[in-house]
């Protein structure tokens, strides 16, 4: 996700649509290309090894249950509840009231 991120990044800059960083990735934009067609091989090579194959078909799955529990903890989603201070009673927590003055 970041490498392509990193890729639509530097296409929109030279573009002219984003600013362009001041941090120059090194051997960009090759370097990203390289490491996706790395990561590319290897889960090819995962598809090829028996042993590993259950890795591969776990994946679509394990991303489905990360994605569903990160929208209901996020912070903004009814289903998450209040949190932190919020959850004790107000704004500073449950201790403001033990040292309330009268």
């Amino acid at each position: 996700m970041i490498l392509v991120s990193q890729l639509r990044y530097r296409r929109l800059a030279t573009l002219g649509a984003l600013p362009r960083s001041t941090f120059r990735t090194p051997g960009a934009p090759y370097t990203t290309v390289f490491a996706l067609l790395f990561i590319g091989l290897v889960v090819v090579m995962m598809g090829i090894d028996e042993d590993a194959r259950i890795s591969l078909y776990c994946a679509p799955l394990w991303a489905a249950l990360l994605g569903i529990a990160y929208r209901i903890s996020r912070p903004g989603s009814r289903a998450a509840g209040p949190r932190g201070s919020e959850a004790l009673g107000g704004p500073h927590g449950a201790g403001d009231r033990a040292f309330a003055e009268d």
